[in-house]
């Protein structure tokens, strides 16, 4: 009879113990609530600084990369131009 009545105890006492457990991690999520909280806050305007930094290299390296493409253009153009203006070109006069 000592039996069941000692398993009966601990599962009180087993019982009280989860029961104090969850009151104390329902504290803990309180109290590092706020902090996720803060932290998610920080991730978000740091990944929204990052898009913004990343969109201004895309337009810097497209504007970067039509200046080549002009310079080059005006290059061949001088290439081109340079050994014809040498020689002097007779232009008709119109009547």
């Amino acid at each position: 009879m000592a039996i069941p009545l000692i398993l009966g105890g601990l599962a009180i006492v087993s019982g009280l113990i989860s029961a104090g457990a969850h009151f104390s991690a329902k504290d803990n999520r309180e109290k590092a609530q706020p902090i996720y909280d803060n932290s998610n806050e920080k991730r978000l305007y740091t990944n929204q600084k990052l898009e913004n930094k990343t969109e201004e290299t895309k337009k810097v390296s497209e504007n970067l990369g039509d200046s080549k493409k002009s310079r080059f253009l005006l290059f061949r153009i001088r290439q081109f131009l340079c050994p014809l203006l040498k020689y002097e070109i007779a232009i008709p006069e119109h009547e």
